[in-house]
């Protein structure tokens, strides 16, 4: 049977029973996976990570995890303006750490009792993110990857998300989704510079980088409406 690749859009895809079932059924069978953790909340990949150790037990030499920063690291963007974030220390006259039982951990930087920045870290010590806020408001999230490196930017106001920047491995914008209703997005392409017609379109544009004609296709029934009508020469599979 010829290898499979899921594609995972919300964290709330993962958490459903017949994803883990089809997973452990093609695991089961030393059937090699590919998961693409596509989710635009680039929050949800330390849950993602976590779920899912439980789900693959000892077949992790047969599953290889990707996230949207992975698919496009290596592909050209534009340059980002001058107000990219640096790491820098907050100006802040107290910290405090706040450990978690998987070893990660938090500094907060506060000043006068305002929560000025957070940090976490790794168990390794490796900054994983950093959320800035202004009058104890969050206004940004930093994802960074190995060495520092940073790997999409969230901005928020005080509606909530606002939008996400995805860059590429040279720390140019390769992306931009900006919210306009609670689940909707517009999608802005800066490698193509082709216009798209909604976050179908995008994922669409993650699945051409991961050569899907030759493997089988996992998807969300949820979505099948929409992929089925975008790829309609593909063989579909649902969890």
């Amino acid at each position: 049977m010829e290898p499979a690749v899921f594609l995972i859009t919300a964290l709330a895809d993962v958490k459903k029973e017949s994803f883990g079932t089809r997973l452990q059924t093609l695991l089961d069978q030393q059937i090699p996976v590919r998961l693409i953790f596509a989710s635009l909340d680039f929050g949800e990949r330390e849950a993602f990570d976590r779920l899912l150790k439980t789900l693959i037990g000892n077949h992790q030499p047969n599953v290889k995890v990707a996230n949207l920063y992975d698919i496009f690291s290596t592909v050209s963007g534009v340059t980002m303006s001058t107000d990219t974030p640096t790491i820098t220390e907050p100006n802040a006259d107290r910290q405090q750490r706040v450990s978690h039982s998987d070893g990660t951990y938090d500094v907060q930087y506060l000043q006068n009792e305002y929560l000025l920045a957070t940090r976490r870290y790794f168990a390794n010590d490796q900054l994983a993110e950093q959320q800035t806020y202004q009058d104890n408001q969050l206004i940004q999230r930093v994802f960074y990857g190995a060495n520092a490196q940073i790997q999409a930017i969230s901005n928020f106001n005080a509606d909530g998300l606002k939008e996400t920047l995805l860059l590429n491995g040279r720390g140019e914008l390769v992306y931009r989704f900006v919210r306009e209703q609670q689940t909707v997005y517009k999608v802005m392409d800066y490698v193509n510079f082709t216009p798209l017609s909604g976050v179908y379109d995008f994922y669409r544009q993650v699945l051409d980088q991961v050569n899907y004609q030759d493997q089988r296709l996992y998807i969300n029934v949820d979505h099948n409406v929409a992929f089925s009508a975008m790829l309609p020469d593909q063989l579909i599979f649902n969890y």
